[in-house]
């Protein structure tokens, strides 16, 4: 993350780390820190960039390192060994500095002061150019970029799910819900559309399955904004659509 953007938050609530956290972490390594992640973890903490990227925290590193040289040390030639950029025992003592949501590992090499993945669907190591100022950025792996940059501590996170046996478009379903509140901003896929509220500091994933009238809601949301969702619920409900999940 560059010093001079910021993602979109979908909640307010953050857990950074203090200035004391990354230094005790600095002294732990005995190296400089990645680019970026001091400041990643003091401006947005813990959580989920972009839907993808999950920076580990000072205090979570040290005590992961180990098992995850271990794993490793005895997998690494299985699923990575034809690449050629870094050997089995390099790789297996760099420090794990975060993941995706995918099982995806991002590593630092403290030799190289460069962060790598070692991708779970993919046999090829991708090197981070700019380290963790763009997290995104997996230099010859995957394009992650998007155009609307979103971040999610999770922190009070509830889910509710929505269903219908009646046909119902994406598109109703949105304006359903807009009625009601106001979306920051919204994104279309070929398999529906996201609607971020920052009402209920959350977001409201619509999907539709190809050749299937009927529609699904997913609403992620503070569980201190319940009053707020309610009539968002009963419009739903108007609409035809029942509550088949919660969770908190």
């Amino acid at each position: 993350m560059s010093k001079t953007s910021m993602p979109y938050l979908i909640t307010p609530k953050l857990r950074v780390a203090t200035d004391a956290d990354v230094q005790a972490l600095s002294a732990w390594l005995g190296h400089p820190l990645p680019p970026g992640y001091a400041d990643h973890v003091k401006r947005l903490g813990y959580g989920t960039y972009d839907n993808r990227v999950i920076v580990h925290m000072p205090a979570d590193i040290p005590a992961q390192t180990q098992d995850e040289q271990d794993f490793i040390l005895e997998y690494f030639d299985e699923f990575w060994g034809e690449d050629t950029s870094i050997t089995r025992d390099e790789a297996a003592r760099a420090v794990p500095f975060g993941d995706s949501i995918d099982g995806d590992k991002i590593l630092y090499s403290c030799e190289r002061q460069q962060l790598f993945v070692l991708p779970r669907h993919d046999d090829r190591v991708y090197w981070m150019p700019r380290g963790f100022e763009d997290p995104l950025d997996w230099g010859d792996g995957p394009d992650l970029h998007s155009d609307f940059i979103t971040f999610d501590s999770g922190i009070d996170r509830a889910v509710v799910e929505l269903f219908t046996a009646q046909s119902l478009s994406v598109d109703q379903v949105a304006a359903a819900v807009t009625q009601q509140l106001e979306a920051a901003h919204r994104v279309d896929a070929s398999w529906g559309a996201l609607l971020y509220l920052p009402a209920l500091h959350g977001r409201v994933q619509l999907t539709q399955a190809p050749g299937d009238s009927r529609a699904v809601a997913r609403i992620d949301y503070d569980k201190m904004l319940e009053a707020t969702l309610t009539p968002v619920l009963d419009a739903l409900e108007d609409l035809g659509m029942f509550i088949t999940n919660r969770m908190d």
